[in-house]
């Protein structure tokens, strides 16, 4: 493994710090807490799991696309409220998400933020789930998944746009660095995951936070940096 070096951090007018947020900023996955947490409260019924749990199943064994597996995870919202998570995003997170945050990575955006950098959370998550953390942080810019709201003000288990993942992960902070006048080739990306080989690409100095087997073969073949989460 190759340790970030705080004399690498430059200050660099323009330079942004993208983290991904599941796997990388906290331990564990945030929608599969998030379901977890549910359960335990009869909140989300049984039978709701299992097309869940199959497709977890696929996805572990890298069989379907990160993508889908969101979207799969999405069916538990179909026709709450739009305000509904709000009532169970604190406590959620005070219970369980907060205690999870990686010490390592929360070090490694407060050395970018004192390095005049942009801290930005890129992730396929929610907007609920990442909020807290990204307050607790500090970090004013999140680019993730929107869940859809129909003209009644109730998901629709659909997203509005496309899942935050692979090629629009990678325009999402394209779009980001356009808007703020960032120069992706001295930003940063903090991943885990092969799926964001493509935002991986795009920026000057790409990060493998605990790395999947293939984004860690990547990496090596590659010469970018791991690290352990």
């Amino acid at each position: 493994m190759h340790p970030i070096e705080k004399s690498q951090l430059n200050a660099a007018p323009g330079t942004a710090a993208f983290f991904d947020f599941d796997n990388t900023l906290i331990h564990g996955d945030s929608q599969g807490l998030e379901i977890e947490f549910l359960v335990k409260r009869r909140q989300v019924a049984y039978l709701t799991l299992v097309p869940i749990l199959i497709a977890n199943f696929l996805f572990k064994r890298d069989l379907i696309r990160a993508d889908r597996m969101v979207r799969t995870c999405l069916q538990i919202y179909r026709g709450l409220p739009a305000d509904r998570p709000a009532i169970w995003k604190d406590d959620l997170y005070r219970e369980v998400i907060g205690s999870r945050l990686s010490t390592t990575m929360a070090e490694l955006v407060r050395l970018h933020r004192n390095r005049g950098h942009l801290p930005v959370i890129l992730s396929a998550s929610l907007r609920h789930l990442i909020e807290p953390l990204a307050a607790d942080l500090g970090i004013a810019h999140i680019l993730c998944t929107e869940l859809e709201v129909d003209s009644r003000g109730l998901f629709t288990g659909q997203t509005a746009g496309p899942v935050c993942v692979g090629q629009y992960k990678a325009e999402q902070a394209a779009r980001l660095a356009h808007r703020l006048n960032v120069d992706l080739a001295t930003s940063y990306v903090y991943s885990d995951h092969h799926a964001d080989m493509l935002l991986f690409n795009a920026v000057g100095h790409p990060v493998a936070v605990s790395p999947t087997p293939r984004l860690r073969r990547a990496a090596l073949r590659r010469h970018w940096k791991i690290i352990a989460r």
